[in-house]
């Protein structure tokens, strides 16, 4: 907040109030520009995190920052493996992310074939050279998991808007 002097007589009085009339014109423009900013930290944060991951080709390449209206930015991923990439999955990784409970998310809560919870892990189908551990007689491809863990592109990305509030803030009102 500036600091506005002034002295008792009219001229002074007057000048204070234009200035805080366009202060106040300021603050009221402000909002749009601080949340575009932490937006844009926000996207900044959860692509980092997935560029940091060889299997994120899809989701990345799903990563939108949308504006969807005054001083309103939606982040989101439309890829089938989000859900796993941000809360991780299986017996050896599953669990641990901080939104958990918030979501119904942990070990266990995907309804798929139940192997989540086998200490051996388990074996799936893949034509994907990079899994790819071993082939069967007819040649399909097999890879492995015991799963993966959260790496939380969206929980980072909303910590690191939250942390820089007060500093965007602090600079958009400047």
């Amino acid at each position: 907040m500036p600091k506005i002097k002034l002295k008792l007589n009219m001229d002074s009085i007057n000048q204070a109030l234009k200035e805080v009339k366009a202060y106040q014109k300021k603050v009221e423009g402000a909002g749009e520009e601080i949340a575009k900013q932490l937006s844009e930290i926000g996207y900044s944060v959860a692509y980092s995190v997935m560029q940091g991951h060889v299997f994120s080709g899809e989701t990345i390449e799903s990563l939108t920052l949308e504006k969807k209206g005054e001083g309103r930015y939606v982040l989101y991923a439309e890829s089938q493996a989000i859900l796993f990439f941000e809360f991780g999955a299986g017996v050896r990784y599953g669990g641990g992310h901080p939104w958990d409970d918030d979501f119904g998310f942990g070990p266990g809560t995907y309804p798929g074939n139940g192997h989540w919870d086998d200490p051996n892990g388990w074996w799936f189908p893949t034509d994907d050279p990079r899994l790819v551990i071993r082939r069967d007689k007819n040649g399909q491809g097999w890879g492995h998991s015991y799963g993966n863990k959260p790496h939380m592109p969206f929980y980072n990305a909303d910590r690191a808007m939250r942390d820089s509030l007060l500093t965007v803030a602090k600079a958009v009102l400047r």
